[in-house]
């Protein structure tokens, strides 16, 4: 099932941003498991967004020390650094445990770094949509107007 994340009152929280990021790339309902495999898949899931936080966190930080500066809000976004580096921590941490197989292979690999693109993009679209909320700099403007008429 898709999970949607609604931003109505600033970014979310990179603690959102993982714990959603880890459902998304560990798909509890897509897999049949054994009733004594359940319990721990769902620890695996929070050990897949402890690892995520300090990326999300990351991510975000870097974001929004990015819009200092006026020009960059209209350059191209760039996740593969972090896209890289948490694929990497995730298959770390699946070492050992009844998942190492599944992500060290490099179609679930591929998609995971799809997940994470996609997430951590838009993580720094909403830093610039709500730092253009904010600043009335043109390169704000022109950012906003490309998605917000």
């Amino acid at each position: 099932m898709p999970n949607f994340l609604i931003t109505n009152n600033g970014p979310h929280p990179p603690e959102k941003w993982a714990m959603i990021t880890a459902e998304t790339i560990f798909d509890l309902s897509a897999t049949s498991m054994m009733e004594e495999t359940l319990l721990k898949a769902q620890k695996m899931r929070i050990l897949i967004a402890e690892c995520l936080l300090p990326h999300c966190m990351n991510v975000q930080s870097n974001e929004k020390n990015n819009l200092l500066d006026n020009d960059y809000i209209l350059s191209p976004h760039d996740v593969s650094n972090y896209v890289e580096k948490a694929t990497s921590d995730i298959v770390s941490i699946s070492k050992g445990t009844p998942w190492e197989s599944h992500f060290s292979n490099p179609e679930v690999q591929t998609a995971v770094k799809t997940v994470l693109a996609n997430h951590f993009s838009t993580v720094q679209h909403i830093e610039r949509l709500w730092h253009a909320d904010t600043n009335e700099s043109v390169q704000a403007k022109t950012y906003k107007a490309r998605f917000h008429g």
